[in-house]
């Protein structure tokens, strides 16, 4: 499943996106918490990453318009990365 809005994803040591236009949200993200910011496509990531933390990141009416299309899986909503 694909969602039209931005994404971002840290492990221990870097903030990474799949957006070639990087929202101002994940630049703020990265200096918030001082680590470097990284351009990867989720096919260009090991698939041993340990990723702590996912976040879909936009203005709020187009997260909430979002929220409704990702599928609920065992009671909790799901999205494969």
């Amino acid at each position: 499943m694909e969602l039209d809005v931005p994404m971002h994803f840290f492990d221990s040591e870097n903030l990474y996106t799949p957006n070639k236009d990087i929202n101002k949200y994940t630049v703020y993200e990265a200096s918030a918490n001082d680590i470097p910011l990284k351009y990867r496509m989720l096919n260009e990531v090991s698939d041993y990453i340990q990723i702590p933390k996912v976040m879909f990141i936009d203005e709020p009416e187009r997260l909430d318009k979002v929220i409704i299309e990702i599928p609920v899986i065992h009671g909790k909503k799901s999205i494969h990365l």
